[in-house]
């Protein structure tokens, strides 16, 4: 804006219409110099305003490499994990995502059952309900926040790119019909199905095979189809 609180209306016209305004460039124009008279300040604070800004601007740059040193840091150190290694391998699972269930789901996995580890991530939305808030429901206390964002974001990435999470994601959203937020609720129940995995393959050996679920999800179906016939 510097400048243009002393530029003539016609020169910042002249310039806007080579621009997409077109018609509409004198009327832009008008308001451009109205804001720059608005925020014209003295010589010496404007070199005070300069110098914050490019402090400012030097702290943004640093967080930045920071944030990307350190997701660096995540992605090397759960690229070298075993555990790491086999979530990597689902759809949906990022080097983030996987880094929140190792260090948050993988204790808690190791040392209980896969429904009550379904339950501290929040895939198992039991109610509970007091006093005023009866026509609420909330998820039951000790949920890990963490882990059901992560398990949640990742079925949202995973119905784009695994027709078995895609068609189970579908089958539920039906089944939800009439339900206030049928999208949510069907997710929720993908992160359920996709928690039984991930808890399979974070307390067993056994690794991740995308064509042993897509034949196991035939099989389903064509039961259900005989047995509707």
């Amino acid at each position: 804006m510097e400048g243009l609180e002393r530029a003539q209306l016609r020169s910042i016209d002249k310039i806007l219409r080579r621009c997409r305004y077109g018609s509409r460039a004198t009327r832009v124009a008008k308001q451009i110099r109205e804001v720059a008279r608005g925020i014209s300040i003295a010589g010496d604070e404007r070199q005070a305003f300069t110098l914050e800004l490019d402090l400012l601007a030097r702290q943004i740059r640093f967080c930045d490499e920071s944030k990307e040193r350190v997701r660096t840091e995540i992605v090397d150190r759960i690229g070298r994990h075993p555990v790491g290694q086999k979530l990597l391998e689902m759809d949906g699972n990022g080097p983030v995502i996987t880094g929140v269930l190792v260090s948050e789901l993988l204790p808690v996995a190791r040392t209980s059952t896969e429904p009550k580890c379904a339950t501290y991530a929040g895939v198992t939305p039991l109610s509970r309900k007091s006093g005023k808030s009866l026509d609420k429901d909330r998820l039951t206390q000790g949920v890990n926040q963490r882990v059901l964002h992560a398990l949640y974001s990742s079925s949202v990435v995973a119905i784009k790119h695994s027709a078995v999470d895609r068609a189970y994601y579908q089958k539920k959203l039906r089944g939800y019909a009439g339900h206030p937020k049928p999208h949510v609720a069907a997710f929720i129940a993908l992160s359920r199905q996709r928690h039984k995995l991930i808890f399979k393959l974070m307390t067993t050996e056994a690794g991740y095979d995308k064509e042993i679920l897509i034949a196991a999800h035939l099989a389903r179906l064509e039961q259900q189809r005989m047995e509707a016939a």
